[in-house]
């Protein structure tokens, strides 16, 4: 009986050391696994990094070289949308150099041939005009007399663009007019037309007075705005035809242009 007791007390005394002395013993060993399983564990998760950080850096990379591409091509295309803007603007002012170009003949033969067409009238209201004041012996003769070498009457030459002339013949017969009728010898002279064309004032009209038309011929001269002004030594463009008791008079005023 003493020697169970005796066994059974060593049996739990010996369990009871070696299940303290296990962990110390196995301790290393245990670790020494632990250690090793993380390690082969961690390796790939270092490669998953290494080629998330890859896949990161090409990403970058793709994105980079996308975006250059991107900016490349819309400098391209804003350089192609201002060479289409320059080119078209170019052929806009080529195009308008060769409307300017053709524009003024276009214009300068119409012009022409309105001037040619309007000369035609007014010869004849001119010439219907003398055939009331002057008489049938020397209606004819002065006719003559005014027509030759008459540019203004026969061929008259476009100076300027019809606009612009519309609006200086309006202005200009309207200041012929204000002297004529300011001046102190209007009561001698009767106005029987007045036509402004081209630069060209015409003036058709009775001397009733002695001189008083060239008193006021000489006035236009000295007061009218870009009037020229006869050479010296050259006869005034004037004509006078006596009839009984009066004088008709044909006179021209030429002017600079604007």
């Amino acid at each position: 009986m003493t020697n169970l007791k005796v066994i059974l007390i060593v049996s739990v005394v010996s369990l009871f050391v070696g299940y303290n002395l296990y962990p110390i013993v196995n301790g290393d060993s245990l670790n020494s696994s632990y250690q090793k399983t993380s390690r082969s564990d961690s390796a790939p998760l270092s490669s998953l990094d290494a080629e998330l950080s890859n896949s990161t850096i090409n990403t970058k990379q793709d994105n980079t070289s996308s975006t250059n591409e991107t900016s490349e091509l819309s400098k391209l295309k804003t350089l192609n949308e201002d060479f289409d803007d320059e080119h078209q603007s170019s052929n806009e002012v080529v195009s308008k150099q060769k409307a300017r170009e053709i524009e003024p003949t276009y214009h300068e033969g119409s012009l022409s041939q309105e001037l040619k067409d309007w000369s035609n009238t007014h010869k004849k209201r001119i010439n219907t005009l003398i055939d009331e004041y002057a008489s049938e012996q020397t209606s004819p003769f002065l006719k003559d007399m005014i027509e030759k070498n008459n540019d203004f009457l026969n061929s008259p030459m476009a100076k300027q663009d019809a606009d612009t002339d519309i609006n200086w013949a309006f202005i200009m017969e309207q200041d012929i007019r204000n002297v004529i009728m300011q001046h102190e010898n209007s009561n001698g002279f009767d106005l029987l037309n007045l036509t402004c064309k081209q630069l060209t004032c015409e003036i058709l009209g009775v001397e009733r007075e002695f001189n008083s038309w060239t008193d006021i011929y000489v006035s236009m001269l000295t007061s009218l705005e870009s009037v020229k002004f006869p050479e010296k030594g050259k006869v005034l463009n004037t004509k006078s035809f006596e009839e009984d008791g009066f004088h008709i008079i044909y006179a021209k005023l030429d002017f600079i242009g604007t």
